[in-house]
């Protein structure tokens, strides 16, 4: 986390990317520096490498990431990986794409999409077990063994008993829990920095 850290000291204030150079040094495991002096080729090695890892500490889910909130990680952290978020792409059109994207967009401009729309991302987000239980029983209720269902409800910390006309509503809150609800402090932590992103994306978040 040493880009995290060196942002935290240097760059977590500015909010002008006009311009902006970011110079990197990649340390080999035998301690000496890896050739090459660009701001393209290592800068894009250390970001690659920087989210691959945070998809790994600091988000959970399969095809899908999601946020995870920890008590390690504090509003000053996530401000800094915001920053980095910003850098990478400005400087090399590097993005965090399986982050969910409905996220993104909440976290750019802080309106909640209809918790029904979230589902498709929530599916992503679920293990292939979980996700074909939830496939199968909204397409078709009693196609599932209830106590699978039953299963997965209770593992989700839903109390609500599922049934054939409310399993839908129950997919769409924790689609809308999971996605949103949880991680909307880091949205608020990320909002300035992702407002200063808008103007440069030239697609739709996870496009």
């Amino acid at each position: 986390y040493e880009l995290e850290n060196y942002f935290m000291q240097t760059h977590r204030n500015n909010y002008n990317v006009s311009g902006l150079k970011i110079h990197v040094k990649m340390i080999n495991d035998n301690g000496t520096a890896e050739l090459g002096e660009d701001n393209g080729g290592i800068l894009r090695d250390a970001l690659s490498a920087y989210w691959e890892e945070f998809y790994i500490t600091r988000t959970k889910g399969s095809n899908l990431k999601v946020l995870c909130l920890s008590s390690n990680v504090d509003g000053d952290r996530w401000q800094a990986i915001s920053t980095i978020m910003l850098i990478g792409y400005y400087c090399e059109g590097y993005f965090p794409i399986k982050l969910s994207p409905a996220f993104l967009e909440y976290a750019l401009t802080g309106f909640q999409p209809p918790k029904e729309l979230l589902i498709p991302e929530f599916l992503q987000y679920l293990p292939s077990h979980d996700r074909d239980i939830v496939e199968k029983a909204m397409k078709r209720f009693n196609s599932v063994d209830f106590e699978e269902i039953l299963e997965f409800c209770s593992d989700q910390g839903v109390t609500r008993n599922p049934t054939e006309g409310n399993f839908l509503s129950i997919v769409s809150d924790m689609a809308l829990l999971h996605i949103i609800q949880k991680p909307s402090y880091v949205a608020e932590a990320w909002r300035h920095k992702m407002e200063i992103l808008k103007p440069y994306l030239k697609a739709p978040i996870g496009k």
